[in-house]
């Protein structure tokens, strides 16, 4: 039966299209996205809810290393009420952009079981999906962005 086929995201797999709201309200698509002059190839999508813990020392890490993913879009997905979201941001801003998913319909959408769930793709095609955080992952996902600078270079 179809409710027993595995429909979780694969490397490999396109990428689900997103259309959610930013945290100002206008809506952010990735076809909408990259149709602006600055659109980037990849896209490192953080799925987060902003009171998680393992999702805070997630983005904190990503903001830290910003400057080495100047050629990646990131854009964190945050589950849960805007105004949760909009508190966490005023503790800690973020550099990237920042969706309200308050329905998480995005987090069905993605088949998502765990936060934080990294996603990164490169047109639209999956490269790397990971959940949970630690100092391995933040070590493997640089390597994977390492490596497709090198590729795409």
């Amino acid at each position: 039966p179809e409710a027993y086929i595995d429909k979780s995201l694969k490397i490999g797999d396109f990428a689900p299209d997103i259309m959610l709201p930013d945290v100002s309200g206008k809506i952010w698509s990735r076809k909408l996205y990259e149709k602006t002059k600055n659109a980037h190839s990849r896209i490192l999508y953080v799925f987060t809810i902003m009171n998680c813990e393992p999702c805070r020392e997630a983005l904190k890490f990503l903001k830290q290393n910003a400057h080495n993913m100047d050629d990646t879009e990131v854009v964190v997905i945050s589950f849960g009420p805007k105004k949760l979201i909009m508190r966490e941001l005023e503790r800690m801003p973020l550099p990237f952009i920042v969706l309200c998913d308050e329905n998480s319909e995005t987090y069905f959408e993605y088949q998502l079981s765990d936060t934080p769930t990294i996603v990164l793709t490169c047109d639209d095609v999956i490269t790397y999906v990971n959940s949970g955080w630690d100092s391995n992952k933040q070590n493997e996902l640089m390597q994977v962005i390492a490596n497709l600078r090198q590729t795409y270079m």
